[in-house]
Formats: C-alpha cells, structure tokens, sequence
C-alpha cells in the first residue's frame, strides 16, 4: 500500500472515531482524492478538460432553481484583396453567446457496517474509487456520448465504412479526418472502444509506422498518438442513448478538434464527499454539478463501422 493510501486509511478511522470534525477532515482528504482519479479514468475529460469555476461565474436561471454559464463565440471574419488607395467595407462586429448548463451527477448513498469493513484486505481507497469515482466517471462519459450524437446528427460529419469481416483499416481512419478538412478542421484527438482497437493491433509497420508500433509494443495505448491525433481507449462499450436498446459504441469512431474549437466543460468548485457514522452503520455518497456542451458542432466527426 502507498503512502497516499496509508495516510487515507489512518484519517479515515481516526475520523470515524472523531466525531463531527474527523468526518469532516476524511471528507476533504477524499475529495482530493476523487478529483484524481477522475482526470485519470474519464474519456470526456480528456477530449475536452473541465475547467473550475466557482459560484461568481455562473448565473442564476430566471425562473427555477437551476444555473448556467454563458460562454463567448468567436465571431466570424475575412479578409479582401484591396488596392492602395481603396478601403475596406466596414462592419459592426457583434459577438455570440452560448448558454451552458449545469447538471448534477451523484452515487448512490452507499452504506456498510463499521466492523464489516475490516473483512475487506483492500484498502478502503480502492472501495470508494470502485464503488463512487466509476459510476460518476460513467454518467460523465455517458453524457458526453450524446452530445457527441448530437452534433453529427445536426452537422452529418459521419462516415460509414463497410468492411465486412476484417478489420477497418488506417484508410477508414483518414475518412473521419478528411470529414474534418472539409469544414477547415483539423482532427486532433481519436476515441474508439477496446473492441475496435483490437484493429489497430492487427495492422503491421507499413500501416502506421516503426514508431507507433513499437509504443503500443511497450506501453499499449496509455498515451500514444494514432495519424498524428491523440489516442482515447475506453473499454466502456456499453455507453448508449437511452432510446437505443443496444450500444454502437464498439462499431464508432470518433474523432475531435482542439478544444479550443469545439466547445466548454465545467465543474463547480469541487467534487464533493459526504460520509458520516450513526452507531455501526457508515454512509457515503459523492457528488458534483458539471456542464458539458459541444457548442460547435464541426468539432465532432464519426467513422461508422458496418458489416
């Protein structure tokens, strides 16, 4: 066990025992904690970084009890070819705004006996991150895939690559960028599922490149780069709209733009851990409010992979 789970483990007890003000000291201990593990696992993060904000940046909405964020768009413009002693059409630049808005994410209110814990030889790390940091990293991603649906529905950035019984190849994986090219794009970031990796293992150095082979050969696909656009691997190839009775997921890939050009996540202040102690009995929840948009729908395109 590392020093980080020693530390946590002791402050956890000690904070059982302490009262309201030891709970309160595990509560921030694991807050840093979750927050963490969050960036390391979850796919949309990735893609496009969640930015922190605090309760002064957002906006209150008019009626309810909802809130917001208004994010600015950059406004079009060209240029012209002139003569010397011509000048330019003047115009009134305005600028555009879109709304983001807030959502909350939370575990369930998971519950445990004081002395049914000491039958786990994990480390109660490893039981909050399985049972609370997953199923929010999920809900996350889950609602990252449909604004990704989204925004090739409305611009039809998608491509469908029939390759029947072998596996797709690197000239499929050009057509998703290319979709990109073709509204003065550039495709900087890769997801595709595990399953459909395993497509990319088939292909040999004449395909990819020495280089490329020879990471994945040594470190899989922690952090390499595929054609020159970042590689995302998610083994969650059960992500689906809810109205879909089956998940797509492993027969897509997606390919993304810079950030900068695509759109704003946000998460309020922190993730937040609540736990407390009535008699033997324990409890813990987390919870966050996060906003995701895809505000330029051009930044998302899609490889669909048919049989």
């Amino acid at each position: 066990m590392n020093d980080f789970n020693s530390q946590f483990n002791e402050a956890f007890r000690l904070g059982l025992e302490g009262g309201t003000e030891g709970i309160e000291k595990v509560a921030a201990t694991t807050n840093s904690y979750i927050k963490k593990k969050i960036r390391q696992e979850s796919f949309s993060r990735k893609i496009q970084p969640m930015e922190k904000v605090g309760k002064g940046e957002v906006q209150r909405d008019e009626s309810g009890d909802g809130f917001y964020k208004l994010v600015d768009i950059e406004p079009d413009s060209r240029a012209v070819v002139l003569n010397l002693r011509a000048q330019p059409n003047a115009r009134y630049v305005t600028g555009e705004r879109a709304r983001v808005n807030f959502l909350a994410i939370s575990t369930e209110r998971f519950e445990k006996n004081e002395s049914e814990l000491l039958a786990y030889e994990m480390p109660i790390t490893k039981i909050l991150q399985k049972n609370n940091i997953l199923d929010i990293q999920h809900q996350e991603d889950m609602r990252f895939y449909k604004l990704m649906r989204a925004a090739v529905a409305d611009s039809g950035l998608s491509h469908n690559a029939s390759i029947g019984s072998d596996p797709f190849q690197r000239v499929d994986l050009i057509a998703g960028k290319r979709l990109h090219a073709g509204v003065k794009l550039k495709s900087t970031s890769v997801l595709m599922t595990e399953v459909r990796y395993l497509d990319v293992e088939t292909w040999d150095a004449t395909a990819v490149g020495d280089s490329i082979v020879t990471d994945i050969v040594k470190t899989g696909y922690e952090h390499p780069q595929l054609s020159k656009m970042n590689l995302q691997v998610t083994n969650k190839s059960d992500i689906k709209l809810a109205t879909e009775s089956s998940s797509e997921f492993d027969d897509e890939i997606w390919f993304f733009t810079a950030p900068e050009f695509m759109g704003k996540s946000y998460i309020l202040e922190d993730t937040k851990f609540y736990i407390d102690k009535r008699g033997r009995l324990i409890m813990w929840e987390s919870w966050e409010d996060i906003a995701q948009a895809i505000i330029n729908v051009n930044a998302v395109s899609r490889v669909k992979i048919t049989a």
